[in-house]
Parts: C-alpha cells; structure tokens; sequence
C-alpha cells in the first residue's frame, strides 16, 4: 500500500455483533504496533462506529476540521495520534459487518477518491481474511473445549475406578480389586504351573485407640 499512497497508521478491526464493540486487533504506525483499543457502537466520537453503523466508507483529509460532518464529539487523538487524513472502510459480507479497515496519514489531503476506489477494490478481499481468521479462531476455541471436557472426563473416569477399586480411607486396594487380583494370580499360576503366597496382616488391639483417642485419631495410625 506504501506505494501506492500515504499510509503512516494502518489498523484492521473485528466487529461483534452481540456486543456491539469494534475491537483493533492490529494497529501499526511506521510498521510498528501500537496499542489495540476497543470502541463501542454506540459511540458518538468514533469515525470507525460511524462507518459500522453506516456501512459506507469514509474519506476524511482534515479529520480535526471534518469531523463535525459525522460525529457530534471530537474525536479523542489518543486513538490515532497525528492523523489529520484517513479512510475508513466497512468489511462486509453481504448487509453484515465483519470489521473495520483503515489507512492513515499525518498530512491533510492525503488521500484522494483514487485512493478510496483502490481500497474498496481489496475490501473484498480483506474480508475473506477476516472471516476466515474469525472461523479459524472459533474453530481452535472450540476444540480447546473438547479437549478440556475430554480431559476432564478421562479424569472423572479415573477417580471414580479408583474409589471403586480402592479404600477411600488408606488408598489401598479393597476387596473388590483384592478378589480381582486374586483370581488374575490363579489364573496365572494355573496357566504356568507356579505357586504364589498371600500375607495377611492382622492389627492387634486397634478399638483400644479409637476408644482412647477417637475414631479420628484412629483413622490417621491406619493411614501412617
């Protein structure tokens, strides 16, 4: 674009309807970028909500002098700081509106309706980009969300094997997983024709800790 016209602040908008915000995601000045910002609809200061609302472009040469011919307010310089031209051009598909695109330059009258014809002939194509961009951000938002209810799910899965197979107390196997392990060690020691042992460990004396010192305490020698 540089070489075709003078383009000093160059910014590219996404529009969402449901909220009725217009977000710069990209903003450069001399090719380097500048804080984003977020305009609402319904402000009175904004040339790029006039050009949503209106879905028409806008040539302006001496925006500090101009703008009373769309807005009610002037507009705050701390969005775009020395620009005095600029263009602003709807994206649309359609009647709809995907966004906003501007060129920028710090001279008055820098901009002719040359300018504005060469940039409307690419808006169709920036607003392919857009959209494709927005899809693709939509489609990535929701995959994360597959996966994380995926991962989330796979979790649950396995808490709930665990508190089925195992002692909520001590984390140890219960009888269920006991009776499963047992009968996978016969099968295995048929098969192979081995032996194998069980130990069991019996606690002595144990109701004479939870009598002494509550069934808490008790819990907690189980569990060291």
């Amino acid at each position: 674009l540089k070489t075709q016209l003078h383009c000093d602040t160059l910014g590219l908008a996404f529009y969402t309807p449901h909220s009725k915000s217009i977000s710069f995601e990209v903003l450069l000045k001399k090719g380097k970028p500048m804080k984003t910002f977020t305009v609402s609809l319904d402000s009175t200061d904004s040339f790029s909500a006039w050009t949503v609302l209106h879905k028409q472009s806008l040539l302006l040469n001496n925006m500090p002098e101009d703008f009373g011919q769309y807005l009610s307010k002037e507009p705050t310089t701390r969005r775009f700081p020395d620009s005095r031209s600029a263009i602003f051009l709807p994206l649309l598909k359609g009647n709809s509106v995907k966004g906003i695109f501007t060129v920028q330059a710090k001279e008055i009258n820098a901009y002719s309706r040359q300018h504005l014809n060469l940039l409307e002939s690419l808006a169709s194509f920036i607003t392919i980009a857009v959209e494709n961009s927005l899809q693709h951000s939509l489609v990535q938002e929701l995959n994360e969300k597959i996966s994380n209810e995926k991962t989330e799910l796979e979790y649950a899965n396995e808490k709930i094997a665990h508190l089925a197979n195992h002692d909520q107390l001590t984390g140890l196997a219960n009888r269920r997983l006991l009776g499963e392990i047992m009968n996978q060690q016969i099968r295995n020691a048929k098969r192979d024709n081995n032996q194998f042992a069980v130990f069991f460990v019996d606690l002595d004396g144990f109701k004479a800790i939870n009598d002494k010192y509550g069934h808490e305490m008790g819990d907690q020698v189980l569990v060291d």
